[in-house]
């Protein structure tokens, strides 16, 4: 059985009922945004829309930054793990009528195409594009940063960066202090702005070969990240890869902190 504080469950729930902030919540799932591009997308008014931002925040699932003049809104996804955790109390006799919202907790940060067999997720880092590249690509900094705390952690990473170079990923599992491996084949490199790489893992059985791409963009000083990850066939692919907004979020910290 699950136990929640009653406060931070009421709000949270009360937060996710409103159509407009799930909305709101969906927006910033792939990325940080403005309050005004955040209303720029509902037919309601700004001040509305500030309205549902501070219910928002103060449920937790939105933090806010003063960045010079703009007011930067970024999605805190933990409160929503405890209501999924809840949710899976009752999902034996509600499973039809909860669908919808377990899909959308869920979901996190994360966005699956129509096609079913794509991630794709976007980031902004207050860092430019050389330095994010340098964190993907560097032995040395993929695994500080390669990991989620209580599942795994990188030990060793061994890179031969080139079209045609393999790479290959060593952790450790936090479960039971077993090894995992990870490996791949680089495909495109184009410094700081592409990487793409083959991707087979040895934590899931029966696993096929998928493709993952980081693509950069710089503007200001602050770079946007764009993950797409294809070629996961079957539910069981893309359930063991639900991790990757926790790594990237990892790699954000990582990399603003230098």
């Amino acid at each position: 059985m699950v136990m929640l504080d009653p406060q931070v469950d009421e709000a949270v729930f009360r937060a996710i009922a409103d159509p407009t902030r799930r909305g709101i919540l969906r927006l910033l799932r792939g990325r940080r945004r403005t309050v005004g591009e955040i209303a720029q997308n509902f037919p309601t008014s700004r001040p509305a829309i500030s309205k549902h931002l501070r219910l928002l925040r103060s449920a937790g699932l939105v933090i806010t930054r003063q960045q010079g003049t703009a007011r930067i809104c970024e999605l805190n996804a933990a409160p929503l793990r405890a209501v999924r955790d809840w949710i899976s109390d009752y999902e034996a006799f509600w499973s039809t009528s909860l669908g919808n919202l377990k899909r959308f907790v869920e979901e996190d940060l994360m966005s699956i195409t129509p096609t079913a067999d794509t991630i794709t997720q976007e980031i902004t880092i207050s860092a430019p594009a050389a330095r994010v590249f340098a964190a993907l690509t560097t032995p040395e900094q993929c695994v500080r940063w390669w990991g989620i705390e209580g599942r795994f952690q990188s030990t060793r990473m061994d890179s031969d960066l080139r079209p045609g170079g393999k790479w290959l990923m060593r952790g450790t599992r936090a479960s039971d202090g077993g090894d995992f491996t990870v490996r791949g084949e680089y495909r495109e490199i184009d410094a700081p702005h592409l990487l793409s790489f083959t991707w087979l893992p040895d934590w899931q059985d029966a696993a096929t070969e998928s493709l993952v791409r980081f693509d950069l963009e710089e503007a200001n000083g602050v770079t946007t990240l764009r993950l797409t990850h294809t070629g996961l066939s079957g539910d069981a692919a893309k359930a063991h890869h639900q991790g990757w907004p926790a790594i990237l979020d990892k790699l954000r910290s990582f990399v603003e902190a230098r």
